[in-house]
């Protein structure tokens, strides 16, 4: 995993065409397509992380959103993770989780 300068956060940088966890670039220009093609809403240029309140997602909006990005990524979300939610970023790291533990837990399985 490399570290991030900006907040000292590590990402993986995996490559997820070979089983991997995609890199938070990647998982954030995914959930840019299903803002953008499943609700017909736009990141604003220059915008790196934007909330979903500068996005003007309210709660419904939300849900929907969150429904979409659980097909995208085959995860799950509780309504208790949702609610803590406020950017992108946020979004992105729990996404990140999520798949990491899938990823444990598959291996765990395959034992």
């Amino acid at each position: 995993m490399a570290q991030d300068a900006a907040d000292g956060t590590t990402a993986p940088q995996e490559d997820a065409a070979k089983g991997g966890i995609p890199a938070l670039a990647e998982i954030t220009e995914r959930l840019i397509r299903v803002l953008d093609e499943g609700m017909g809403l736009g990141v604003p240029e220059g915008v790196a992380n934007p909330t979903f309140e500068d996005l003007d997602i309210d709660s419904l909006s939300m849900v929907e959103f969150v429904v979409a990005v659980e097909d995208e990524f085959k995860v799950s979300f509780q309504d208790s993770e949702i609610k803590g939610l406020k950017t992108f970023d946020d979004l992105s790291n729990r996404i990140v989780a999520k798949l990491t533990d899938g990823q444990r837990s598959g291996a765990a399985d395959a034992r």
